[in-house]
């Protein structure tokens, strides 16, 4: 979860204007190789702000979740079911003023299935989600292409 987060903060660095990265994560870090500070020192420097959607389980940290979402200016959103983190990715893209958004959702292929969130409301057009890993992220706009 930390390098995703490290890596995509990285890639957003260089890139002008508003930067946001929504997280969805299942669990805790299982990758290793970046710690939570670097991690949200990567996001800090890349000025961008995380908002967190954390699918609630035994596992779920969410005290790193919730240092990751305040110490970046985001908000922690907390969901029980895969409806509800629906609901939470649809009220975070309600909130941005950005025409572009980035789902990454991290080692949970089996939260993907069934999520879906609409821009612009129930008749706006539809952004797929899809499962990655650290070593596979997927990158979409707000017109769904990768």
């Amino acid at each position: 979860m930390y390098r995703g987060l490290s890596v995509v903060a990285n890639e957003l660095a260089s890139r002008p204007g508003v930067k946001t990265i929504v997280l969805v994560a299942d669990g805790e870090d299982t990758v290793g190789g970046v710690t939570l500070d670097q991690a949200i020192a990567a996001c800090r420097n890349a000025n961008a702000t995380v908002h967190v959607v954390g699918f609630e389980n035994t596992d779920l940290d969410q005290v790193a979740l919730r240092r990751i979402a305040a110490e970046t200016k985001g908000k922690l959103h907390l969901a029980s079911t895969p409806k509800s983190c629906s609901y939470a990715l649809k009220s975070i893209a309600t909130e941005l003023a950005v025409p572009a958004y980035r789902i990454v959702v991290l080692d949970t292929a089996d939260l993907a299935e069934g999520i879906e969130v609409r821009v612009g409301g129930p008749a706006g057009p539809s952004l797929p989600v899809e499962a990655s890993n650290a070593s596979r992220m997927s990158q979409m706009s707000s017109t769904g292409n990768p």
